[in-house]
């Protein structure tokens, strides 16, 4: 019985380094600036409510960011309105 709680103690401590290790690379990804960055655009989400304006940060071909996005923080920038 005394082999299994180490194990298991064993077990634990791996998966915690794991999920630490997993959530600061997701920190550091934050950091890195998006591809493309569109400043006061509308927004049309679909539901029936009224568009709104704001940015989008977008990486990998996918919206990440809905809400004020600064502008440096992309490679890109698209203004609709200019």
């Amino acid at each position: 019985m005394r082999k299994f709680a180490w194990i298991f103690v064993a077990a634990w401590i791996f998966m915690a380094v794991g999920i630490h290790g997993s959530l600061a690379a997701d920190r550091s990804a934050a950091k890195e600036p998006y591809d493309i960055v569109i400043i006061n655009g509308r927004v049309v989400d679909g539901s029936g409510n009224p568009w709104f304006y704001a940015d989008l940060g977008i990486k990998g071909g996918k919206i990440v960011k809905i809400g004020k996005v600064a502008a440096k923080a992309g490679k890109r920038v698209i203004d609709p309105k200019a």
